[in-house]
């Protein structure tokens, strides 16, 4: 198997330019020029570029020294705008991730981990276990494969592929900090969100950095740059129950974080716009979560909008798809509590791409 080289692609700009400076003698100005040439262009080339024109010697160098050898797909299938792919890794593993047709926009859904270690009972990835957290490089080389290779215009990158973003808190922050730096991809903050399953210690570390934006916002001086803007990144909290029974049942998760200590973090979290930027996801399962009144009572006082979601099928799994009829009375209901409902429609779900599906090779 041909070895695949993407180191490159595990440093942020601030590591690029030590590495220019340490490696290659040369300052900022060249960093910025090979950041923007490889975040940009898609290519680590930059022997035609003007900061290179006295220093080809150098270009020469970087274009030997870093190569950028990326994943292979094994699987490319579109349906209708949608696209879903997988990369074989290295070690022969493999990670999935889907290009989303928007409706004026291109969003991409990306992995964290090859497989997942939480177990939700409804959910493809759940059924494969955990095998290992994705790198940085590997987490970026999703959103290279989409735009370079495929040729989509990506402007909103989604963590809900395989995998529980916050078991991998660290890899998945730095990959954050690299899609939203304006010198490169240029993906703001506000246009990225996190899904979790509710892991509460991720979610504190979360908080942690969000409170630390507001400290620097407030210490700023003028004309000094802005802080990387965590708090603007937008939660999406797979909740899917809103009792301790019925989560247990379906969420390991809530055995360790029982819904009331979810509420509490997610009432603490200083995101910026909560009604705006904190969404519970809800994948309706009838006749085992479709009680909306139950729903309504724990998310009072927590300003949120709902993302209800129709159970999309997994192979082995006994549970059923919500007819649009369900799904129409279970938004009516939640709304007449008065609760901001939006009905998530399944996207992918024909190539198994829509949320719960992926890893899942056939129904």
């Amino acid at each position: 198997m041909k070895k695949i080289n993407i180191d490159i692609l595990q440093y942020n700009y601030a590591e690029i330019v030590e590495l220019f400076a340490s490696k290659y003698k040369k300052r900022e100005y060249h960093a910025k020029a090979f950041w923007q040439q490889l975040y940009r262009q898609g290519t680590p080339h930059v022997m035609h570029l003007p900061e290179f024109a006295q220093n080809q010697a150098v270009a020469k160098r970087i274009a030997e020294e870093i190569p950028l050898d990326l994943p292979e797909a094994s699987f490319v299938e579109e349906v209708e705008g949608n696209i879903k792919f997988r990369l074989t890794l290295a070690d022969g593993n493999f990670c999935e991730g889907v290009v989303i047709a928007m409706s004026s926009y291109k969003s991409l859904c990306i992995s964290s981990q090859v497989g997942c270690g939480r177990g939700c009972k409804f959910c493809a990835t759940g059924q494969m276990g955990l095998t290992r957290n994705l790198t940085v490089q590997e987490i970026i080389a999703q959103y290279f494969f989409a735009r370079f290779t495929l040729k989509q215009p990506i402007k909103n990158i989604v963590f809900m592929g395989m995998g529980e973003p916050m078991d991998n808190f660290d890899a998945v922050i730095k990959a954050i900090d690299i899609l939203s730096d304006q010198r490169g991809i240029r993906i703001p903050t506000k246009f990225i969100t996190i899904s979790t399953v509710g892991e509460v210690a991720g979610l504190r570390k979360l908080e942690a950095l969000m409170q630390a934006d507001i400290d620097q916002e407030n210490q700023r001086q003028a004309g000094t740059p802005a802080p990387t803007c965590y708090r603007n990144i937008k939660l999406a909290i797979s909740l899917h129950a809103p009792t301790n029974a019925l989560r247990s049942s379906i969420m390991p998760v809530n055995d360790r974080y029982p819904v009331e200590e979810l509420k509490a973090v997610l009432q603490s979290i200083p995101i910026k716009r909560k009604y705006h930027d904190l969404f519970i996801e809800y994948t309706l399962i009838p006749n085992v979560n479709d009680n909306a009144q139950a729903l309504a009572e724990y998310l009072k006082d927590l300003p949120c909008v709902v993302n209800l979601i129709a159970y999309n099928p997994v192979p082995n799994l006994t549970f059923t798809r919500p007819t649009i009829a369900q799904m129409e009375q279970f938004k009516r209901e939640l709304e007449s509590f008065g609760q901001v409902v939006r009905w998530r429609r399944s996207r992918a779900d024909e190539i198994l791409g829509a949320c719960g599906q992926l890893g899942a090779t056939s129904l």
